[in-house]
Formats: C-alpha cells, structure tokens, sequence
C-alpha cells in the first residue's frame, strides 16, 4: 500500500501546532495527569495518539532545554523520558533547513515494543519555534540508505508525529502525537489491517500504556531535573 505523500516540514509542524492548540481549547484544565486521545486520520488511514501531560513548577528555561534534547534524542544513551530505548544515531543534513525550521538532522532508533525484535526508525527530524511559548520537534519516516542494527524490525511513523512543547504560568506542556501504521507484525497492507481492527475494538491498552508510562516518565524527569533545566 503507497503511503501519502509527505507534506513540507513547516507544514507538518503546522499541524502538530493545531492539534495542541485544539487540545488546550478543549481541555483548558488538564494538569498533572496523564490524558490520550486517538482519531481517526484519513490522510494516513490508520489512527493519531495524542497523549498530553502538564507539569507544574518548571522554570521558561526548560522549554528550550527539553525541545533540544528531544531534537538530540536519538544520540542519548538513555532517554529519561522513555525507558525502552535501546540506542540510536544521527546524521546531519547538508541542505540548508527551510524557512521556518530552525534545524533538522536524520535519526535512526531503536526500541523494545515487547516483540521478539527491537522496532527501528529511519525518521527525518526538524524543530522549530513557532511562536515564543512553543517548540516543536517533527518525526517522519524517510526511506534512506541506512543500514538498521542487527536483529531489529523496520517500522514507521506517519504525518502527524511529533513533540509540542508549551510554557505557559509556569506549566511546562508536553503533547506527543504519534501516527504509526504498524509495527510490522505482518506483512504490508495486513500489518495496518490487523492493527486497526485492534484500535477500532478498543484493543489498545498495551498501546495507550506505552504512551502513559512515556508522559509520566517525562513528568518525573522534569520534575526530578528542575533545579537543572
């Protein structure tokens, strides 16, 4: 099955900007606990996961500090946020981003799903500032001539998949949005299939977990590392 066309990055950080800002329209309160909505996304044919956590007490600094280490993350040795990652690379780019984007680089990253295989990402990353109280960290799937890891799974993430981050009376906001067709169970079109048949029946919680534990994990480090952020 082809996969729709990728859209420019600005544009693609337009969209992650939206769906936030839709979010905090919506949900004008939510703090401290963690909240996931999936829809439908039409352009993808399969469903986008929003998951959203507010922390309290963090300092404006943190916004900058946390947008670049989630810019840099697949080069951790751990990602505080995110205990099954299990180690990554990335390249730089030669061109010159495009207006809007402040940088973007290549990542490649691995990490345990609980399947036999680690599942591989080969993702063109970008940030960008779009407004002072916000940064953003755009994820797509790039077909590159990357050799992935021994013993790992290629999977993929679709438009819209990225980290909105917002600062706004001391409340550090962290949006993750992940649209991913599969995590290649089966092959081609049966492996977003099956998966969709299991989130359109609410099969999903090892999925909505996954997301859950993230944001508290997020939650916790910025919690633990304020004094430094």
């Amino acid at each position: 099955m082809t996969e729709p066309e990728p859209s420019s990055p600005i544009r693609h950080i337009e969209e992650l900007v939206a769906l936030a800002d839709a979010f905090r329209r919506d949900h004008p309160s939510v703090t401290g606990t963690v909240t996931t909505h999936k829809r439908w996304c039409e352009p993808a044919r399969t469903f986008t996961y929003h998951t959203h956590i507010a922390v309290s007490d963090a300092p404006q600094a943190s916004l900058d500090r946390v947008a670049d280490l989630f810019f840099r993350a697949a080069d951790l040795e751990v990602q505080p946020w995110y205990a099954q990652f299990r180690g990554g690379e990335s390249r730089p780019l030669a061109e010159t981003p495009p207006t809007g984007i402040a940088r973007h680089q290549l990542a490649l990253s691995s990490f345990d799903v609980s399947l036999k295989h680690p599942r591989c990402y080969r993702q063109l990353v970008c940030e960008a500032a779009p407004r002072p109280d916000l940064r953003v960290v755009s994820l797509r799937s790039v077909d590159v001539d990357w050799e992935l890891p021994p013993r790992t799974v290629l999977a993929r993430t679709l438009e819209p998949t990225g980290d909105v981050f917002e600062w706004q009376d001391g409340v550090l906001h962290w949006h993750h949005i992940c649209t991913t067709p599969g995590v290649g169970l089966l092959p081609g079109r049966l492996d977003r299939a099956f998966l969709n048949l299991l989130r359109r029946l609410g099969l999903d919680s090892a999925e909505r977990a996954t997301y859950r534990q993230e944001a508290e994990g997020f939650r916790d480090w910025v919690t633990q590392r304020q004094g430094s952020l």
